[in-house]
């Protein structure tokens, strides 16, 4: 059964008519709930953050310097979920931003003081933060690479200023929750462990030692023949060289250029 939100500027005593006061845990529409239909016809701000307190079970604190603007949506049938990211998106685009303080209570201010309000970062997976929840700050440990190399990378995904912020193992991201969560899907992608190939590889005629210096010196300097993460470790007692590369192809290529090199004593190439 549908269910119809209608708001208008002379209608703020009734936010929500012909329905049950909706449930404070979003839910997806069954069979016989398709969902509620939101139609705002020049309605003030107050009038929205109190749907929006009704909406997610929380008390409302606004902050006195929020803007004086009107709301005009006509929705198909949307779940209580979906109805919040809509107006959290609405309340975006007027510039206005609402923080999570706790589990009872919303804070709503100027979009502009978003990064100056004072909040306690959550270490959440990202699958346990739900799209709907406004303007979050969450603390994601970083495991395998640097958190300065990820800034510009989430960047591109954010709304709001200082939304990445690098520290020494982990990132402080702070925006709105969908937008966290893809940074947070980023994250996961980039930050893995490395899959390297290593061979020990045989020398018959020159020293593991010499083998090793030259081949690092084929990984520096401007486009240089090897990768510059490439590691040569020479084994004297095993007469031999520890290749380890990033991509097996690397590898190959290192094994062909140290065959060359282990020939005789008077060969010493500089490249490949």
């Amino acid at each position: 059964m549908k269910k119809l939100l209608l708001l208008g500027a002379s209608l703020l005593p009734a936010l929500v008519l012909a329905q049950q006061p909706p449930k404070t845990e979003p839910s997806t529409p069954s069979a016989k709930d398709e969902g509620q239909i939101i139609r705002l016809q020049g309605v003030p701000l107050e009038s929205v953050l109190e749907l929006y307190s009704r909406l997610t079970g929380r008390t409302i604190l606004a902050a006195p310097n929020l803007p004086k603007v009107t709301f005009e949506l006509d929705t198909p049938p949307l779940t209580n979920e979906e109805v919040i990211q809509l107006l959290d998106t609405a309340l975006a685009q007027r510039q206005i931003i609402i923080i999570p303080q706790g589990n009872k209570t919303l804070k709503v201010v100027p979009a502009a003081e978003g990064p100056r309000q004072a909040m306690i970062p959550m270490e959440v997976k990202r699958d346990e933060l739900p799209d709907a929840m406004g303007y979050v700050a969450v603390k994601v440990k970083i495991h395998h690479v640097l958190p300065s190399q990820l800034v510009d990378i989430l960047i591109t995904f954010a709304r709001m200023p200082m939304a990445v912020v690098a520290l020494d193992d982990s990132l402080m991201l702070r925006d709105y929750a969908m937008n966290v969560k893809r940074m947070m899907e980023v994250i996961e992608d980039i930050d893995v462990k490395p899959t390297t190939f290593d061979e020990k590889i045989p020398l018959k005629n020159r020293a593991p030692e010499e083998i090793s210096r030259i081949m690092t010196e084929l990984t520096t300097g401007i486009d240089p023949p090897l990768s510059a993460s490439m590691a040569f470790l020479p084994l004297n007692e095993a007469k031999a060289l520890l290749v380890v590369a990033p991509f097996k192809a690397e590898l190959e290529r290192a094994k062909s250029i140290i065959e060359k090199l282990d020939q005789s004593q008077n060969s010493n190439p500089t490249q490949p």
